[in-house]
């Protein structure tokens, strides 16, 4: 639980109480698993994720943002 600062005078202190939407976390993350939460923050951006050979310039260049 999470607490805000609304207004603060001498005589009351009024706050607000939230739940935050992100959590911290305790423990490290493994390189992959920092890789895959990275590539579905991209995909929820409208990237896709391209799972072919890098060879193809055409394909790779269709998927670039301008």
């Amino acid at each position: 639980m999470h607490y805000n600062l609304v207004a603060e005078n001498p005589e009351s202190t009024v706050v607000a109480e939230y739940q935050s939407a992100f959590s911290r976390e305790r423990t490290y993350k493994s390189e992959a698993a920092l890789e895959k939460a990275f590539i579905e923050q991209l995909q929820t951006q409208a990237y896709e994720y391209y799972r072919g050979k890098l060879l193809d310039f055409k394909k790779i260049n269709c998927n670039l943002k301008r």
